[in-house]
């Protein structure tokens, strides 16, 4: 597993509790980030890596500044005009529709994501618990396994 962002203590605490291994699965996550932490150089490499996953069917779970990069990604592989990034005016924090959020940024595109992406302005992880792992973290180590041929957490 690939991992890139600065909150992915939560994060990972949250997938060590739907499954243990999941370090050792095939896939891309990209979560969030203090603005200003990556360089234009970083951002450039990571939106290749969405491409490449979009491409070749590689699980990606893009939270907040994945989701953006991915939304960046695809706007730009459909040759989309303008922008799809919009500042909000003030961060976007706390809890909204039952969703934590900590952003500031909305997006202006709606896409349809393949099925191996799972992407999200909000942070699954802060609504994830032991006993109630949030679905969307089920869903992308679901998607996961199946890509590495492992059904009931068992090799075909």
């Amino acid at each position: 597993m690939e991992l890139y962002g600065l909150f992915d203590t939560s994060l990972s605490k949250a997938l060590s509790d739907i499954e243990k291994d999941w370090k050792k699965l095939d896939g891309l996550i990209i979560c969030g980030v203090w603005p200003g932490e990556y360089t234009l150089k970083n951002e450039k490499e990571l939106i290749k890596n969405i491409k490449e996953a979009r491409e070749t069917g590689r699980p990606y779970l893009g939270i907040c500044y994945g989701h953006q990069l991915a939304c960046r990604e695809y706007s730009k592989s459909k040759n989309i005009k303008g922008k799809v990034l919009r500042k909000l005016p003030e961060l976007k924090v706390g809890v909204h529709n039952g969703e934590s959020y900590w952003c500031h940024y909305k997006t202006d595109i709606i896409w349809n994501t393949p099925n191996n992406f799972i992407t999200t302005h909000y942070h699954p992880e802060y609504q994830s618990y032991p006993n109630n792992p949030h679905p969307d973290l089920i869903k992308f180590i679901k998607i996961c396994k199946k890509k590495n041929g492992i059904a009931g957490g068992r090799r075909h």
